[in-house]
């Protein structure tokens, strides 16, 4: 046998031809399969520094995360993401998934940028303000059934204002719990029947809303139309009774439940005039 030196190293062999170890290196179909590639050989680290994170508490000082490692153990991590990363993240697998953001919208949150994968199933945003193509882009993959924003968070669009609910809604196919509360738009016609039209994959099991503005075109039937089409459980709709038109708004919307109940309408339909407040 050859000496073995760092120079001339000895070759690595694997059970499976090389170009297969190649295309499950370069393109990997789940974080398990390419945790595995790294215990079959630490090149395939060093050639692509990938960390398989399974929860994360996003914040603009720190990330603090579970990180799953070789011996498929979890072991805490804290990262400062304003300085250079030299990893790439993969967010990933079925446990909780907590994201605080706190005004992240800056030149020095850096870790967005070395998002490699994200395929997390629980997604909720409770503060801070990110763009819609960073929205965008950690839920590409279609995988979050679980998603909450709070009252004070904000997904900007490219000319700087708030995201409405159905582009939200059309970014999230697989979605089966669903919690919005938007203090900063209206909620009109338009968006409603927006929401109408997008297509899910699931019904709901959850369906929350906490509505503060509304303009003169607010269509009750068509908000109805759109949970009995979608939801199949639960469903809460929480008006803000400081706002004047809330209270109209309120009142129709629960004519036409009553009347969705009259012809046979099974799943819960909870309607509530709430202060305005935070609720995450």
């Amino acid at each position: 046998m050859t000496e073995y030196t760092f120079k001339k190293p000895r070759p690595q062999y694997f059970s499976l031809p090389s170009d297969v170890i190649y295309r499950l290196w370069k393109s990997p179909v789940s974080s398990n399969g390419l945790q595995k590639l790294y215990q079959t050989c630490k090149y395939f680290f060093l050639k692509r520094k990938v960390l398989i994170v399974s929860s994360a508490q996003l914040d603009d000082k720190e990330v603090f995360s579970y990180l799953l490692d070789l011996s498929r153990k979890s072991q805490d991590l804290r990262i400062n993401v304003k300085l250079p990363q030299k990893f790439l993240y993969w967010f990933d697998r079925d446990l909780y998934f907590y994201v605080k953001w706190n005004h992240v919208h800056n030149p020095n949150f850096k870790l967005l940028k070395n998002i490699y994968r994200c395929t997390v199933k629980e997604f909720f945003m409770t503060s801070g303000i990110i763009s819609i193509n960073e929205f965008k882009m950690l839920t590409m993959e279609n995988t979050i059934q679980d998603f909450a924003k709070g009252s004070s968070a904000l997904i900007l669009d490219s000319d700087g204002k708030h995201c409405t609910i159905d582009v939200i809604l059309q970014n999230l196919p697989n979605i089966i719990k669903f919690t919005y509360d938007d203090r900063f738009g209206y909620i009109c016609g338009e968006i409603l029947e927006k929401i109408n039209q997008c297509l899910f994959w699931n019904n709901f099991l959850e369906f929350k809303l906490y509505l503060h503005r509304f303009d003169c075109t607010f269509d009750p039937t068509l908000l109805c139309n759109i949970i009995k089409k979608n939801v199949t459980k639960g469903c809460e709709i929480h008006f803000n009774e400081s706002i004047p038109s809330a209270q109209y708004a309120f009142t129709s919307f629960r004519h036409v439940v009553n009347e969705m109940f009259k012809f046979g309408y099974k799943p819960v339909i909870l309607l509530r005039l709430i202060f305005d407040y935070n609720h995450f």
